[in-house]
């Protein structure tokens, strides 16, 4: 075996992934999964009361078509609620900088919030 070879195969349990990537990749299919549920709501109900109508059949309500009305107002104000308790529930607070060197680093689970030191202690 030569001395490239050896340099070459280098142990794969030298990687330690960071924790806070994790976090953000399950904060990202939360996000996605929240999108394609809002898009399907909005437009599900668009099509249900405004699809295939005569132009006659269609009712008003305060100016606006009755489908535009529940598709791009009520529905989109129901779901610009909803990120708020995603974001309370499901997200974490992480440090930003490299390796935690900002002292303590915040961590939300539900309606807690614990603080740890750099140690990784509880405060």
């Amino acid at each position: 075996m030569s001395s490239s070879d050896s340099q070459r195969s280098a142990p794969v349990n030298d990687f330690e992934e960071d924790p806070r990537y994790a976090a953000s990749v399950r904060e990202a299919w939360i996000a996605g999964a929240y999108w394609v549920v809002y898009t399907i709501v909005v437009t599900a109900v668009a099509w249900t009361l405004g699809y295939g109508k005569a132009a006659e059949e269609i009712r008003y309500v305060l100016g606006f078509p009755e489908w535009f009305l529940w598709s791009a107002g009520v529905a989109t104000l129901v779901f610009c609620l909803i990120p708020y308790v995603l974001i309370r529930r499901y997200f974490v607070e992480v440090s930003l900088s490299p390796h935690g060197e900002d002292g303590d680093a915040t961590t939300r689970t539900g309606d807690r919030t614990t603080l740890h030191d750099e140690a990784g202690d509880t405060a």
